[in-house]
């Protein structure tokens, strides 16, 4: 629901760190709680931009929760009818699965290490190939085109964010940072994300 608000040439103001989390532990599945997030209306005439606020809203189509990025993990959280976004996606795959009778994204974080890479990506596809009639694989890198250039004072690599709608859909979301830690985003694409033909990931 929420992509419906992302719209191209918006600005959104994240108020939470968009940084990996550190965790040198032996990769497996790290379960996240996030608090409620907002989309607030957005404001200006010819430039638009919202806010991100901590809490619940009126609008049910502006409500989500943020699932971080673990490098060398895969970070969880149950989708309970709410949107759930992600990132920054810098090569990593993202889960829907079920357990039990819950279903739950991940985000598988692969990183530069290349054993801790392994690792995590053995552990992800030996769950898998246990439950293969209840997970899809998706890579939101390769639905982005890349075509929108920054604007001057932007910072000139986009960042990606992966959303997953409470009704299962998957989108890539595109932007760019309006400066070094300022979590302020200019959105220039947004792609729908279609299931990888394999819950394998090499």
């Amino acid at each position: 629901m929420l992509e419906s608000k992302l719209l191209i040439n918006r600005y959104i103001t994240l108020p939470f760190s968009t940084a990996g989390i550190t965790d040198q532990s032996a990769a497996n599945f790290q379960r996240i709680e996030s608090p409620p997030y907002y989309l607030k209306e957005s404001k200006g005439l010819r430039t638009k931009s919202s806010q991100v606020i901590q809490g619940d809203g009126p609008k049910p189509h502006r409500r989500f929760v943020w699932l971080p990025w673990i490098p060398g993990q895969i970070s969880e959280i149950e989708l309970r009818g709410v949107d759930v976004l992600t990132g920054p996606m810098s090569g990593c795959k993202i889960a829907i699965y079920h357990q039990g009778e819950s279903t739950f994204v991940g985000h598988i974080g692969t990183l530069e290490d290349r054993e801790r890479t392994a690792a995590v990506k053995a552990t992800w596809n030996t769950f898998a190939q246990q439950n293969l009639a209840e997970a899809q694989c998706f890579d939101p890198m390769r639905a982005i085109s890349y075509q929108m250039r920054p604007n001057p004072g932007e910072i000139a690599g986009p960042t990606v964010f992966c959303l997953v709608t409470a009704s299962r859909e998957v989108y890539a979301v595109c932007a760019y940072e309006q400066g070094i830690g300022t979590r302020n985003y200019r959105i220039v694409e947004v792609r729908r994300v279609m299931p990888m033909g394999t819950t394998q990931i090499s």
